[in-house]
């Protein structure tokens, strides 16, 4: 992926491996400048349907007079707390990628077809979701199909439409 500006630095990572059938870091290192110096990264890591396993993002940016950090537990996996208001000492256990990691280690293998295709489906919800309601939907997806030998639809063959683009 090529920035349009010859003065931003992109990288973009992907990859496979057991329990993730998409672990993907975007780095962007925006042009110099205290003006407008910016950096972006964004890590996301999609399960595999055989495992009931929430999806997991986070974002980071910075310019010159802000900072946001998103970490994005998928809210649609299981709701556990009510949504809105503050973050409570109750609640903070929730925003931990700690908890992500407990899940994953704890995810075992599904064999019943028709478990895999109810994950598959709760899966799908939350990027589904991602993608109407978010502005930030490019940011998440944009480059996926220059990522190398592997297109966004070779890690999730579900989401075609007929025109041939992504659902």
């Amino acid at each position: 992926m090529m920035p349009l500006d010859d003065k931003t630095e992109i990288e973009l990572l992907s990859c496979e491996v057991p329990k993730i059938r998409l672990l993907q870091s975007l780095s962007i290192q925006g042009s110099k400048g205290p003006q407008y110096s910016m950096q972006v990264l964004h890590f996301a890591m999609f399960p595999e349907s055989e495992y009931d396993l929430p999806i997991f993002c986070a974002n980071f940016f910075t310019a010159a007079e802000t900072i946001i950090v998103v970490l994005d537990l998928d809210p649609l996996y299981d709701i556990l707390l009510p949504w809105g208001g503050n973050l409570t000492g109750e609640s903070l256990r929730f925003f931990s990628p700690i908890a992500w990691l407990v899940l994953m280690g704890l995810g075992i293998r599904e064999t019943d077809a028709s478990q895999i295709i109810a994950n598959r489906e709760a899966q799908h919800r939350y990027p589904t979701l991602r993608a109407e309601k978010n502005e930030v939907r490019s940011f998440l997806f944009d480059g996926v199909d220059s990522l190398g030998s592997k297109t966004f639809l070779d890690y999730f063959p579900e989401y075609p439409c007929q025109e041939g683009r992504v659902n």
